[in-house]
C-alpha cells in the first residue's frame, strides 16, 4: 500500500497539491536511495538512525508550530458579551 490515495483523497480542492505531493516522492525516490548510502557508508547504520531519528524529531517539532490557516488563537474565538440595553 502506497501513500498516492491519501494523497489525492486528501487535496481534491487544491489540483496543485496533488501534483506537490508526487513532486515530493519524484525527488525522494531519486535522491533518498543515494543519500541514505551515503550517510551509512560514512557513520554506518548507527548514524545512520539516529541521523534519521534526529530529522524526524526537528520535523515533529516543526509540526507542532504549525496552525490551520484561518483558524485563530483559542482566546480569539472565545465569545464576547454584549452588555444588555
Amino acid at each position: 500500500m502506497t501513500a498516492e490515495p491519501v494523497a489525492a483523497r486528501d487535496s481534491p480542492d487544491d489540483p496543485g497539491a496533488r501534483g506537490r505531493a508526487y513532486g515530493g516522492k519524484l525527488i525522494s525516490g531519486l535522491f533518498g536511495g543515494g543519500l541514505g548510502s551515503m550517510v551509512v557508508a560514512a557513520w554506518g547504520y548507527d548514524g545512520a538512525y539516529a541521523t534519521a531519528g534526529g530529522i524526524s524529531m526537528v520535523a515533529a517539532a516543526v509540526a507542532l508550530l504549525l496552525r490551520q490557516p484561518g483558524r485563530g488563537t483559542a482566546d480569539s474565538s472565545a465569545p464576547r458579551p454584549q452588555p444588555v440595553g
